[in-house]
């Protein structure tokens, strides 16, 4: 095999595939990536077996081939070599080498014909939607997804797909997270719950803009394309906790609140909150107050937010300030409301118009502060 290309379109095409690369891979071929010609350039792919990437980029193909090369490895040399054309030429004994300006690489290689092959997927479903629609429902759900591997279905996130639109739900026992986006999609009602680690991965390959990409999905997997990209991922198996059941229908008080403010509160609360043992932040409501306080053993911070409109009963309750913080870096609302129950009930995170996201958290319990 022999070609050349552009060192740019390379470097980026092997920074995408080797996000697929395991770092404790079930076999020696594993920890390779398989680069073959096309018709239209250089296809490249990795796989750990539970989710694959492939890629393609033009190049110039001098002659037909295959080969596949220790992936970690060839990344670094990739990244480094200077701003020029690439040579690269695989010999029949998978002798590769690689010469851009006066940098000369040899690496030894293996057969292609040892490397798992991307699974072909049955289009049952396909949906396109624009990445950053897409990217949006990522962001605002991953961060609730299990890590606990004691309940396998939690480490990942439902997809659920209706004829008006995509929802996406994470929960790990202590928050839930719910992302909304409507658009026609021309299907009837399906759902797959998709690992955590391939949305992490996912998102580092698609973008925040307009530009389309295409879902598809069977029973066992999930493909996205985009551009030259395909990214595919196999599916959980298991059925999804019941998570409207456990959704509060009614509350007692109703916090109207702006982001920024409660976002700078909680971000100066939690430089005390990290001290003490618990990452407690305490919230307490008050006619048309809310009080946000934190305490360690030698410290306390106290912040009052405003403007706030208030609804309905007075209330303290305390949260883990990782969970308010979470759930502030994501919301992209100007402001939005908060709606409580009991100081041991779970509070509501909602837009003030619409259902493009609910975020549940759990309050922890605590002993009354003695004034």
């Amino acid at each position: 095999m022999r070609f050349q290309c552009a060192v740019a379109s390379l470097q980026e095409t092997v920074a995408t595939v080797i996000r697929a690369l395991n770092v404790r891979p079930e076999s020696p071929a594993l920890e390779c990536v398989l680069i073959e010609t096309t018709p239209s350039g250089i296809r490249m792919f990795c796989t750990d077996l539970s989710i694959g990437i492939e890629s393609s980029l033009p190049a110039t193909v001098i002659q037909e081939g295959s080969v596949i090369l220790p992936g970690k490895l060839f990344a670094d040399i990739v990244r480094k070599l200077p701003a020029d054309i690439v040579h690269f030429h695989s010999a029949d004994d998978q002798r590769t080498t690689i010469r851009c300006g006066g940098s000369r690489t040899v690496m030894k290689g293996f057969p292609s014909n040892i490397y798992p092959q991307l699974p072909q997927i049955p289009e049952n479903i396909t949906i396109s939607i624009p990445q950053k629609r897409l990217r949006s429902m990522i962001q605002k759900t991953i961060f609730s997804i299990a890590a606990d591997e004691t309940r396998p279905i939690l480490t990942g996130a439902l997809l659920e797909i209706e004829p008006t639109g995509l929802t996406m739900v994470a929960l790990d026992g202590f928050r839930l997270a719910i992302s909304r986006t409507h658009l026609q999609t021309n299907q009837n009602e399906a759902h797959a719950v998709i690992p955590g680690k391939a949305l992490a991965e996912l998102l580092h390959i698609i973008e925040d803009k307009d530009d389309v990409i295409d879902l598809s999905l069977n029973d066992k997997y999930a493909a996205f394309t985009l551009a030259s990209t395909q990214f595919i991922t196999r599916l959980l198996e298991g059925e999804f906790m019941r998570y409207r059941q456990i959704l509060p229908t009614e509350h007692t008080t109703r916090a109207v609140v702006p982001k920024h403010a409660f976002a700078d509160s909680i971000a100066r609360a939690s430089l005390i909150a990290l001290e003490g043992k618990n990452n407690l932040v305490r919230i307490q409501i008050e006619k048309d107050i809310l009080t946000l306080t934190s305490n360690s053993d030698n410290n306390q911070i106290e912040e009052i937010i405003q403007p706030v409109e208030i609804d309905g009963k007075s209330l303290e309750i305390a949260f883990n300030v990782k969970y308010l913080t979470d759930i502030n870096r994501v919301i992209e609302d100007d402001t939005y409301q908060m709606l409580f129950q009991t100081p041991i009930s779970p509070c509501v995170f909602k837009p003030i118009e619409g259902d493009a996201f609910l975020f549940l958290v759990l309050p922890v319990r605590v002993v009354p502060v003695l004034t």
